[in-house]
């Protein structure tokens, strides 16, 4: 809808130049065990910022979530994921915790050391 006196201008869709572009890595993500929607939500969104985050293009990216309770009603958590990252290299990493958010964040501090890693040059 032109208004009085404005020039209408038209919008013209060009396509995007997508070769600078990261494509997202196929993400599995399997929970094992009892897991509140807020923790699969903070777990699995920190894993996502990794992927997009890496050094190198991650290609696919496998998480899995594990809540056990013992006899006690002590609650352990195990959190792995598994990267297949640009150059055929996977990095691999698994933590224990307390809680969802703890194994989360102990994995994510123990997955970016394997992806520094993982970017340095090979000999």
């Amino acid at each position: 809808m032109a208004t009085a006196g404005m020039p209408t201008t038209k919008r013209r869709t060009e396509p995007r130049d997508v070769s600078d572009a990261r494509m997202l890595p196929m993400v599995t993500e399997i929970l094992d065990g009892p897991v509140a929607p807020v923790d699969r939500v903070y777990a699995f969104d920190r894993m996502h910022e990794l992927c997009e985050r890496a050094p190198r293009a991650v290609h696919r990216a496998r998480a899995h979530l594990r809540t056990r309770t013992n006899r006690k009603g002590r609650e352990t958590v195990v959190a792995e994921i598994s990267l297949l990252i640009e150059g055929g290299l996977v990095v691999f990493a698994t933590e224990r915790g307390r809680s969802v958010r703890e194994a989360v964040d102990r994995l994510e501090t123990r997955l970016r050391y394997g992806l520094q890693r993982a970017s340095l040059p090979q000999p």
